[in-house]
């Protein structure tokens, strides 16, 4: 089955709705479901068993939360999908019992990083429209959104993305009002055309009728522009959908760079100091005494600094690039299988939507990348050779390819042989960038 639009829908989609006006798709795979509830559920049921070991630790913004009503839990594990439950409708029976019939919901974003067959069929539907409109310039996101909720439990707001939402189950009401109808309950601040941003309201109640209201069931498909604002409406029952989030500014840099910016800086500024001694009397010589620990600690920190400016920097803004082009635009991927084994008897061939491509980076490796994820090796001219013989489509039996390896050295190094061959097509195979042929 083929998660790709019918011929010629994204040239007619581009021309007349992307950034445009919102719209019903009905049945747009045949029926078909992108992500069934099912695949959703054990992504969601998954992430409950690892939020669980650190879920009382206050830690850097989660993937997934709860709201009852119009709040976000600070106590969510309990309110979590859980496998015991078995599907998304066993969930919520039980919080209908918990919540004694208040509504709730569930989100969780970086779904296309948990489910191999979800990241795929993602890529297969927007190769497309990126055809038409291009690679965005950030990076694609995408939601589950899950519960039986009035009204979207962070209210009335709007996205800088282009947004698609695939109904999975039940029926959903989406509401919408153009963006300069809303601007007078911005409360004159910040200008939020260009921000992710939240009406500071009640309810949708509070605002005039909405342009318009999106209606649709399992296998339709809503789209609408980031220039619209929008609340989902409760419709009397459960609904799941998975949303498509395709991010409009910046680049694929702000989910790398100040990661790397972190790691450099803060291991030594995060390190215990013991307590200082204090006399009132005497603050004026304690501030000549600045403590060693705190002059090292900065010190090592500005070396970090120094380091990633001589070259990480530049070698993080290419391995950014080679994961962004790789994954389609998706920068949170599903990491490499682990334990990944090669079998020299197999014939293999590269999977379609593999993404291989590859660049020699400044420090002389060639970093290879598939399906969002990159390895570097030392470059040769036989990893160049191997890779573009892989993408010139075929099947190849693995024993054959090994065989054919001549050791290349470089300075008294090996940088090719038939071990680094194998090497480097098992991480292809760990990738799933190599599939049976």
């Amino acid at each position: 089955m083929s998660f790709q639009p019918p011929t010629g829908f994204w040239k007619s989609f581009a021309r007349e709705v992307w950034g445009k006006q919102p719209r019903v798709f009905k049945k747009v795979f045949g029926g078909e479901l992108l992500a069934s509830p099912e695949e959703l559920f054990r992504v969601a049921s998954e992430e409950t068993v690892r939020y669980a070991p650190t879920a009382g630790a206050w830690m850097r913004p989660r993937p997934s939360r709860v709201a009852i009503e119009r709040g976000q839990l600070m106590v969510q594990l309990p309110y979590m999908p859980r496998q015991e439950d078995g599907s998304f409708e066993g969930w919520a029976r039980r919080m209908r019992q918990e919540t004694k019939g208040q509504s709730f919901c569930f989100h969780m974003s970086g779904l296309q990083s948990r489910s191999n067959l979800i990241f795929e069929r993602y890529r297969q539907f927007t190769d497309g429209l990126f055809q038409e409109i291009g690679l965005p310039p950030w990076r694609i996101d995408s939601d589950i959104f899950a519960g039986d909720y009035r009204e979207t439990p962070f209210g009335v707001h709007k996205d800088v993305t282009g947004n698609f939402a695939f109904i999975a189950e039940g029926h959903k009401r989406m509401l919408l009002w153009t963006y300069e109808s809303l601007l007078p309950y911005t409360k004159g601040g910040l200008d939020p055309e260009s921000l992710d941003f939240t009406l500071q309201i009640r309810s949708f109640t509070e605002l005039p009728p909405p342009a318009m209201a999106l209606e649709g069931e399992p296998g339709d498909l809503f789209y609408w522009p980031g220039s619209f604002w929008h609340c989902a409406e409760g419709t009397g029952g459960l609904s799941v959908t998975n949303n498509l989030a395709i991010y409009l500014n910046t680049s694929p840099l702000v989910d790398s760079m100040p990661d790397k910016v972190f790691e450099a800086v803060l291991p030594p500024l995060e390190e215990d100091m013991s307590f200082t001694a204090y006399e009132p009397a005497r603050r004026q010589e304690l501030a000549g005494a600045l403590p060693e620990s705190l002059r090292d600690s900065t010190r090592r920190a500005v070396e970090g600094l120094k380091r990633l400016v001589d070259g990480g920097l530049e070698r993080e803004m290419e391995l950014s690039w080679l994961r962004y082009v790789s994954g389609s635009g998706f920068l949170q991927v599903p990491p490499p299988d682990s334990g990944a084994v090669l079998d020299e008897a197999r014939a293999m061939k590269l999977a379609t939507h593999a993404g291989l491509v590859w660049r020699k980076l400044a420090s002389g490796e060639l970093a290879v990348a598939a399906n969002g994820n990159v390895t570097c090796f030392p470059e040769s001219r036989g990893l160049v050779e191997l890779l573009q013989r892989l993408s010139g489509g075929g099947s190849h039996r693995v024993g054959a390819l090994l065989d054919e390896a001549v050791e290349e050295r470089q300075g008294g190094s090996v940088v090719w042989s038939r071990e680094r061959m194998r090497d480097v097509l098992t991480a292809l195979v760990a990738k799933r960038a190599l599939v049976g042929a």
